[in-house]
């Protein structure tokens, strides 16, 4: 049986941090426990850019295409989010965004 349930993901818009960084775009998901659908956690992800090779197709043993930089979500664990929790969806969300700003120092999220 399944623990958790995503009942909701959400876009943010990107921070910017200064006018020569990379800006920062992060994806959350709202989970809701199966067993008990009182409790609700957050699971972030952030875009990073990857420059990936293929390894299929190749001619005499290399590559036929040129690497590529591509954008992939990727879970952001640093930031500990499964412990904010609450009683609704919205509740968690808020505290997501509430940290992010704080994290960032910025009003803007």
């Amino acid at each position: 049986m399944p623990e958790w349930e995503v009942v909701k993901v959400v876009d943010l818009n990107e921070i910017v941090l200064a006018n020569d960084s990379p800006r920062l775009s992060f994806r959350v998901e709202i989970l809701r426990g199966w067993r008990s659908r009182g409790v609700h956690r957050a699971r972030v992800y952030r875009k990073e850019t990857f420059r990936v090779q293929p390894t299929f197709p190749q001619h005499n043993g290399k590559p036929q295409y040129e690497p590529s930089d591509e954008e992939f979500f990727v879970e952001d664990i640093a930031g500990n989010w499964d412990t904010l929790k609450g009683r609704t969806a919205k509740d968690v969300l808020d505290k997501v965004l509430r940290k992010l700003r704080q994290t960032f120092r910025t009003k803007k999220v």
